[in-house]
C-alpha cells in the first residue's frame, strides 16, 4: 500500500517539509492543503458535481465539486489536475485559481475550470465517487443552499457561488 502524505503549511502559511501521513491529524499551528474545483462544461452549459461514495467515512452520499488533499510537495494547480483526473477522468486545459481560503487547520485552494467535453465522458474513481450530475446554472446555485452538499465545502463555496459563476462567465468568453 502506497503511503500518502499531506502538503503541510507552517504558521506563516508557507509550505514546509513536515511529513504527516494521511489520515493523521495536523498539529496545532500547521495547516494541510486542500484543492477543489468548480467545473463548467461548454458543451452542455452545465456545472459538474459528484456524489461521494457510500463507502466514505465522512459525508457519504453527499454532493461535492471535485475536492481532495494536496500531497506532499505538490503545488495547488498540480494537485487539482491530479484530483480531477483521478476522480472524474477530466484533463482540464482551462483552469484558474478562484481564491484561497484559510480555516482552522486547512488552506483550501478553490479553482474554476472551463471544460469542452462530452457530458457522458466522466470516469468515476471507485471508492471516491458513486455518481456524477450536470446542473444548469440556476439549479446549481440552488443546490448550494440545501443540505445535499458536504458541510465543509458548502461553508467555503456557497457564500462565493455568485462570484465563482461570474468568473466562469468571464473565463468562458476568453480564448
Amino acid at each position: 500500500m502506497m503511503h500518502e502524505y499531506y502538503q503541510v503549511y507552517d504558521k506563516n502559511l508557507k509550505p514546509c517539509d513536515l511529513l504527516i501521513e494521511r489520515p493523521n491529524h495536523i498539529p496545532e499551528g500547521y495547516y494541510f492543503g486542500i484543492v477543489d474545483c468548480v467545473c463548467y462544461n461548454l458543451r452542455n452549459d452545465s456545472f459538474l458535481m459528484t456524489k461521494r461514495s457510500k463507502d466514505k467515512p465522512y459525508m457519504a452520499g453527499h454532493l461535492e465539486v471535485t475536492v481532495g488533499c494536496m500531497q506532499h510537495g505538490e503545488e495547488p494547480l498540480e494537485s487539482i489536475k491530479r484530483e480531477l483526473m483521478e476522480e472524474t477522468g477530466i484533463r482540464p486545459n482551462r483552469i484558474s485559481l478562484f481564491k484561497t481560503f484559510i480555516s482552522d487547520h486547512a488552506i483550501a485552494h478553490t479553482f474554476v475550470a472551463i471544460l469542452d467535453i462530452e457530458a457522458d465522458s466522466i470516469v468515476l474513481q471507485k471508492g471516491e465517487t458513486d455518481a456524477y450530475y450536470w446542473f444548469k446554472e440556476e439549479e446549481f446555485k440552488e443546490i448550494w443552499k440545501g443540505n445535499l452538499i458536504t458541510q465543509v465545502q458548502k461553508a467555503r463555496i456557497s457564500p462565493n457561488i455568485e462570484k465563482i459563476i461570474e468568473q466562469i462567465k468571464v473565463k468562458k468568453n476568453e480564448q
